[in-house]
C-alpha cells in the first residue's frame, strides 16, 4: 500500500469512530442543540442604520442578533 492509501484508511477510520461516538452522543437526547434564534436581519440593520453615525449608534448601544 501506498502511504496517500494507508493516510486514506486511517482518515476512514476516523470518520467511522466519530460516527460511532456521535450516534451514542444522540442516543442520550440532542448532540448539537441549535436554540439560537435570530432577530435581526444585517439587511434591515443597513437600511435602518447605514446614515447614522458612529457615534450616535455607541451612545444608543442598540443590541442586535443576527447570523
Amino acid at each position: 500500500m501506498t502511504e496517500k492509501q494507508l493516510e486514506q484508511l486511517d482518515e476512514n477510520e476516523q470518520i467511522k469512530v466519530r460516527k460511532e461516538k456521535l450516534a451514542q452522543i444522540r442516543t442520550q437526547g440532542i448532540a448539537y442543540p441549535n436554540d439560537f434564534q435570530r432577530q435581526d436581519l444585517a439587511v434591515d440593520l443597513h437600511a435602518a442604520y447605514d446614515a447614522t453615525e458612529a457615534e450616535i449608534l455607541e451612545a444608543q448601544a442598540i443590541k442586535v442578533v443576527v447570523a
